[in-house]
């Protein structure tokens, strides 16, 4: 994945006129076909239901929604580049976590059914220096995967090459974890797999 150095530094947010991240990142074979399936069901973020609109809607609430506001509030990633920068993480990576998931999603999650809803599925960020390249490991504690895993793991890597960029660092391993994989379709889920199954069989 390529991608360029945003303008702005210390936070997540895009810049005030951001190069379209459509045009900053390469996504790979994968993405040509993925863009243009229509999943069926309208992103709220986007207006659309194609695969680059849910995409779309994953880099929204990463760099400009939820998670944006939750790792800007207490200058999370700020924080973090900074220990990277100065080498102040020692010889772990205890200073180098972010913290989306927080108390007002935990006492949302314990009332009674019905199902609580608007509860944060990204829960956690750490990043792992190791020689001259940087890890991301993100925590999910829910995903819906036929709608929101790609458009969430490439959004990941855009922040990922971001923060590596920012701190001096090659860009090394995304590891994503997701403790409760569900599909809000499974017919979607086993076509979207088909359609992308079928793009990698054919990779060199």
């Amino acid at each position: 994945m390529i991608i360029e150095e945003p303008a702005d530094a210390g936070s997540v947010r895009e810049p005030t006129s951001p190069v379209a991240w459509t045009e900053r990142v390469n996504f790979g074979d994968e993405w040509t076909t993925f863009r243009d399936l229509d999943l069926g069901k309208t992103d709220q973020k986007s207006g659309g239901s194609t695969g680059e609109d849910w995409v779309a809607g994953r880099f929204y609430v990463l760099y400009e929604g939820r998670y944006a506001d939750r790792l800007d509030a207490r200058h999370q990633l700020s924080r973090i580049e900074r220990r990277l920068e100065l080498g102040y993480h020692g010889s772990s990576t205890n200073a180098l976590v972010a913290q989306v998931y927080r108390e007002p999603d935990l006492k949302a999650a314990e009332k009674p059914r019905p199902r609580a809803t608007g509860i944060v599925c990204l829960t956690q960020l750490q990043f792992r220096p190791h020689e001259e390249y940087l890890d991301l490991h993100a925590v999910f504690r829910s995903q819906w995967w036929d709608l929101k895993a790609y458009g969430n793991l490439l959004s990941l890597a855009s922040l990922l090459a971001q923060t590596a960029a920012r701190t001096d660092y090659e860009v090394g391993r995304l590891e994503v974890r997701c403790n409760n994989v569900v599909f809000e379709d499974s017919g979607r889920a086993e076509r979207v797999s088909r359609e992308l199954g079928g793009v990698a069989s054919g990779l060199p």
